[in-house]
């Protein structure tokens, strides 16, 4: 009873943090989440992206064996001819999703040093989020990332000037979009639009009600949530040609026991939409057909 008790009045208490950033920050492209331990009805975690874009590079899924590392398998975009991992995960069962910082104006994050490739960097080296917070010289460049295993889950805020705000949980629930949050990052909110404001307070309503346990299809539901409209949902279908919306959902879930499991959906301008339902180990243990069902 008392570790309910605790639990409701955590998740109150942080949604009300969620309509005090709603009063005193009005600000833009991809929602991130996740819970632990306590927070599944199975235990382990779940750890969620919907990726927002208002380019037009067509995303694929890729496994990668690299010569020196673990292998990974991602969602990748291709851009100038460099492959850009968006979410991935390893062998392993390290997961690693990240968003941009559209508080910042593009030009200026393009100016500050980075780490680049930082997901692969991740995936091909680590096996647990406690050994990739380790070196946390390497999470430079303002960006915000977010990391799993099968017992942790941890949510990293990257300043311009370097500086990091890292909050790890056995037991809980994290989310982000695309604005600083960390009372010591807002000063680095520069850029004021209305879409990641408002995907912040929805995803902090969805994951804080009181007494919810969470099983890998309400993070699906969540997913699919367009309750703020074309242009400020979770899933965002964009309200003209040239909008921002969302073109694909990485979900990870790794219970304490029993195998690992892949939600996806990509939805890549003009292609009818796909979705996949699979065991973690059967994208690793199966390569051929795994990669012949992508294509």
């Amino acid at each position: 009873m008392e570790i309910v008790i605790q639990r409701t009045f955590i998740r109150i208490f942080s949604y009300f943090l969620c309509i005090l950033y709603a009063f005193s920050l009005s600000l833009e492209a991809c929602t991130l989440w996740a819970a632990a331990g306590t927070e599944l009805h199975d235990g382990g975690t779940l750890i969620a992206k919907n990726r927002d874009w208002d380019a037009e590079y067509k995303q694929e899924l890729r496994i990668v064996h690299p010569e020196n590392g673990f292998s990974y398998f991602g969602i990748f975009v291709d851009i100038n001819n460099q492959p850009e991992l968006k979410a991935g995960v390893n062998i392993h069962g390290l997961v690693a999703i990240s968003a941009s910082v559209s508080s910042i104006p593009q030009k200026e994050r393009e100016k500050l040093p980075h780490t680049p490739a930082l997901l692969q960097k991740l995936l091909k080296n680590w096996k647990s989020v406690d050994e990739a917070l380790s070196h946390q010289d390497w999470f430079l460049g303002p960006r915000f990332v977010m990391l799993a295993d099968k017992v942790k889950i941890a949510l990293i805020e990257i300043a311009p000037d370097g500086k990091l705000s890292i909050d790890q949980k056995l037991n809980g629930v994290l989310f982000h979009a695309n604005h600083y949050v960390s009372e010591e990052f807002i000063w680095a909110n520069k850029v004021k639009k209305d879409s990641s404001l408002r995907r912040q307070e929805r995803i902090c309503s969805l994951m804080s009600k009181a007494g919810k346990k969470f099983y890998l299809g309400d993070f699906i539901t969540i997913s699919n949530d367009r309750s703020a409209g074309p242009d400020n949902s979770i899933w965002r279908t964009g309200s003209s040609v040239n909008s921002t919306r969302t073109h694909a959902t990485w979900i990870v879930f790794q219970p304490f026991t029993g195998d690992a499991r892949l939600y996806l959906k990509l939805a890549n301008k003009g292609e009818q939409e796909k979705e996949y339902n699979l065991f973690l180990k059967e994208v690793f243990s199966n390569q051929q057909k795994i990669t012949q069902d992508f294509k």
